[in-house]
């Protein structure tokens, strides 16, 4: 989406809100299970309780039990509110994956209040009471139809206690969908809640929709919307803000109808219990606090949540052992939001199978686009490090590990296959040569992709230095094959001695590189596709153009050997391209009318057209 788009997409979201507002009007106070849709956790709480596409880890269970097929690693949490009236609410959960069967969570909710005071009908104190509210949930979730949506299902057990009085009874199910991120950019969830419901201390708990929708819409900056439908009572709507500002701190705000919030994240690594040499054993440890001002009865709640979590599946060493990690792709996708080198190496990974794919996988007479590989690249690059990208991944061990010249020439010819070539690629291309990586095997690949951004801004001289420079390269690579055809082709209009020097870097192409971009084996090469050569061969282009420049320089010995050109191209690579058949007959034609020669002319230019 662009700016404009993204304006009118949340000025509809906030009038719409207001309306939505106006029919909530009425409310749910008291209704039965209100204390489950207060929400638990206090980043769903500090986002305005706009969570429904967004819930993960154990606080899915309550929000959207969907959320829990995303998790990769067992995670512990906690949360702690004091509320009104001394009243408080308490939740703790428990998430663990299953191979591939799926993510299984368990958590109990509590909200209560103790010392209420006992009286008589002679208003005389008879001691103190307590009355509370407990839900113990069990879910499953996991992903389905090749990761491209979630499903979940959470079923519990509700308790009501005050004084001697208890009931007991069962809480429905809660069905929910999620999305994975359209696009990367937006993720739509939606959780049906209380189905099949029994009727507990003689309340019948009512069907609750939520849906929601969440929109990254800058790399670091997500917004999130909800509605909240009760059957037969009300619609309220929430939305939230969450900003990444660090890779350990997040600051976010909302506004569920009723009430602003607010909150803090705060994310740590290999936490130690009060700091002694006691490890939790979680790998990952998330802190968070909301708060709440305006609420309709005056009350400033503060919410407070631990997260603890295990070690994740896939770390750095995993991604960089694997064999062909375009294998596990469906495995690595939750590794692409992580902050640092492992997020970044995994949208290397994807990048990089999206190249493989454009560039040698698919059938050569397509047209490769790249905008999934320029995607990935850029977020790994400028989207885990940021405008200093070029600083980070010199100064940074980890980084170091995971780029390199060759993730460097991806991203340079993404970039310029999938937008306007312009000086900001330019200079992108500059700072990727700049920044060097494991090894100088793909510097020439660097210096070649420079050379076509100068060709395409129109600076030819610089240009023709740079394809020169990969052109006199030793070596055959196919970097060194396409920059000598490239600089012939900015020859070959020049001067006399230009068209000689054209013709001596074609006459290298033709003869030494008949085979094209392959490898003994017969396996396609990656190489540089500017322009992309349909048959996988650059010799008979350069032959083509040989033929070309000799027929334009005119005089019977030039066009003679022009058309002998012609035919050897038509002799010795019968499987090129349809377009190369139908320039090299065209081309033959030409020159047997230079020769005087209709009737040969003729017949070529009826095989012409039937290509």
């Amino acid at each position: 989406m662009n700016r404009s788009i993204t304006v009118i997409f949340f000025s509809v979201l906030l009038i719409f809100s207001y309306f939505a507002h106006i029919e909530a009007a009425e409310g749910t106070a008291g209704q039965p299970g209100e204390f489950l849709r207060w929400g638990v956790g206090a980043r769903s709480l500090g986002l305005g309780r706009a969570y429904t596409s967004i819930a993960e880890g154990g606080d899915a269970l309550v929000w959207n039990p969907a959320g829990l097929g995303g998790i990769e690693r067992w995670e512990l949490g906690f949360m702690y509110a004091p509320l009104y009236m001394d009243s408080k609410m308490g939740y703790v959960s428990f998430v663990y994956p299953v191979g591939n069967i799926g993510k299984f969570g368990l958590s109990w909710l509590y909200l209560g209040m103790d010392d209420f005071d006992r009286r008589d009908e002679f208003n005389q104190s008879l001691g103190d009471f307590s009355a509370y509210q407990t839900a113990i949930n069990f879910g499953y979730g996991r992903w389905l139809w090749h990761k491209r949506f979630k499903l979940g299902l959470n079923t519990k057990m509700i308790q009501y206690s005050m004084d001697d009085e208890s009931a007991t009874g069962f809480g429905g199910f809660d069905l929910g969908f999620m999305t994975k991120p359209i696009k990367r950019k937006i993720t739509l969830g939606l959780n049906v809640q209380n189905i099949g419901a029994g009727t507990i201390n003689e309340d019948e708990y009512p069907i609750v929709l939520r849906t929601g929708v969440n929109y990254w819409i800058l790399r670091n900056l997500l917004i999130s919307a909800d509605l909240d439908i009760l059957s037969e009572r009300a619609i309220f709507p929430r939305v939230g803000v969450e900003f990444r500002g660090t890779r350990w701190l997040l600051a976010r705000a909302g506004y569920d109808g009723n009430e602003v919030t607010f909150g803090l994240g705060f994310t740590f690594t290999d936490i130690n219990l009060l700091f002694t040499s006691f490890n939790l054993g979680g790998r990952h440890t998330r802190i968070d606090y909301a708060g709440g001002v305006t609420n309709d009865v005056g009350n400033n709640f503060t919410r407070f949540s631990l997260t603890i979590a295990g070690k994740e599946k896939y770390g750095l060493k995993e991604l960089a052992e694997a064999k062909d990690p375009c294998e596990h792709l469906s495995e690595y996708e939750p590794l692409l939001y992580k902050y640092g080198a492992v997020g970044a190496k995994a949208n290397l990974i994807f990048g990089y199978c999206m190249f493989r794919h454009e560039s040698i996988e698919i059938p050569l007479d397509s047209k490769p686009e790249f905008k999934e590989s320029y995607y990935y690249f850029k977020e790994a690059y400028i989207g885990k490090y940021g405008d200093d990208w070029k600083n980070r991944i010199i100064t940074d061990e980890q980084a170091k590990a995971i780029f390199s010249q060759k993730t460097h020439y991806q991203y340079a010819e993404s970039r310029l296959h999938a937008e306007t070539v312009n000086r900001e690629a330019l200079q992108l291309i500059t700072d990727l040569n700049m920044a060097g990586g494991d090894s100088i095997q793909y510097d020439l690949r660097l210096q070649y992709d420079l050379a076509q951004c100068y060709k395409e801004l129109g600076i030819l001289d610089s240009a023709k230095i740079y394809f020169k420079t990969v052109a006199e390269s030793e070596g055959d690579s196919p970097e060194k094959i396409v920059a000598l055809f490239d600089l012939a082709k900015l020859l070959k209009d020049g001067t006399a001695s230009e068209k000689q020097e054209a013709i001596k870097y074609l006459e290298t192409v033709s003869t030494r590189y008949q085979y094209g971009f392959y490898t003994e084996k017969g396996k396609r090469l990656s190489y540089p596709m500017f322009p992309k050569y349909y048959d996988n061969n650059i010799a008979d282009d350069a032959l083509l153009m040989l033929a070309e420049i000799k027929f334009s320089q005119g005089g019977e010995d030039n066009i003679k050997e022009a058309l002998a050109q012609y035919f050897k191209v038509l002799l010795f690579f019968p499987d090129m391209h349809k377009n190369n058949i139908k320039l090299a007959l065209s081309g033959a034609a030409s020159c047997y009318e230079e020769l005087g020669d209709s009737v040969n002319a003729q017949k070529l230019r009826q095989k012409a057209e039937a290509y």
